[in-house]
């Protein structure tokens, strides 16, 4: 923690040492914040029919974006995807297709369940949100076989179907 000057006799050069620590302190407070904003957020990407999923770590902010080996400023509309000023052929990547607005709903919709066993037939990649307290926990995953965690609450998913303990705690959505 930053420590006041208390002497009677302050010189120049202990006031500019004094502004340099203050500057060196709200740096690394700037950069701890961000960091807690990425651990987050979704951090990691893998692209995969037709959709993103965490995957793998990545270092990114609003400008910039790392996809495994590909680094680069990422541009998406409707035609193209661009990394790093490169047009990915399509609207693929890897020869998997992107999600676009003509093609694949970008909206989420709430699924009505009355168990722990939940039919995932119409579902491609699920959000499941997690509310206690006062904090929301997410979880951001595609429809495929594996067993998950959010928050200390378990859950899997077999065969199109979504196994989850306590799913009166969860809101999920699908699309």
């Amino acid at each position: 923690m930053i420590q006041t000057l208390n002497k009677d006799n302050v010189t120049l050069i202990d006031i500019q040492n004094k502004i340099s620590e203050i500057q060196d302190y709200l740096a690394e407070s700037k950069n701890s914040i961000i960091d807690q904003v990425v651990d987050l957020s979704l951090a990691n990407y893998k692209l995969q029919d037709n959709y993103y999923k965490k995957n793998i770590s990545s270092d990114y902010n609003v400008d910039t974006i790392s996809v495994n080996s590909i680094s680069g400023n990422i541009n998406i509309d409707e035609n193209k995807v661009m990394i790093g000023g490169n047009i990915l052929v399509g609207n693929s990547y890897n020869n998997k297709e992107l999600m676009i607005a003509g093609g694949n709903s970008y909206r989420w919709n709430i699924l009505s369940y009355n168990d722990s066993a939940i039919n995932l037939n119409n579902a491609n990649e699920l959000l499941l949100v997690l509310r206690q307290d006062t904090n929301v926990f997410t979880s951001f995953i595609l429809n495929e076989d594996g067993r998950y965690s959010i928050n200390g609450i378990d859950f899997e998913i077999l065969d199109d179907m979504l196994f989850i303990d306590h799913s009166n705690l969860v809101a999920i959505y699908y699309r």
